[in-house]
């Protein structure tokens, strides 16, 4: 049950996909070898190689250190992003302050 239902949302996103890429906009513009070299990238490196890397490591430690990995991804994200990528943080007021209305 949980592998056809899972495939659904695939089918779905595959679905929706096809049909943008058939719409007359997007039949003006093509992908070029740059497009194609980075979605291959970041599907085939970034998400295939890390999530493979990820779940091997997940079975060779115990439950409570993997919990607290799992529990530590988003906050060592965060630090990665204002220390090694100089972003800053915006408060939730000035963030509402700049969107459209």
């Amino acid at each position: 049950m949980t592998v056809a239902y899972s495939g659904s949302f695939y089918a779905g996103g595959f679905a929706v996909a096809l049909t943008r890429r058939c719409s007359p906009d997007t039949l003006r513009s093509r992908l070029t070898g740059t497009h194609l070299l980075t979605l291959a990238y970041l599907g085939v490196i970034a998400s295939g190689i890390g999530f493979f890397l990820w779940n091997t490591g997940a079975t060779r430690v115990a439950t409570g250190t993997l919990a607290v990995m799992n529990n530590l991804k988003i906050p060592l994200m965060i630090a990665a992003s204002l220390l090694v990528f100089g972003e800053h943080p915006r408060s939730p007021t000035a963030a509402r302050e700049s969107s459209p209305s």
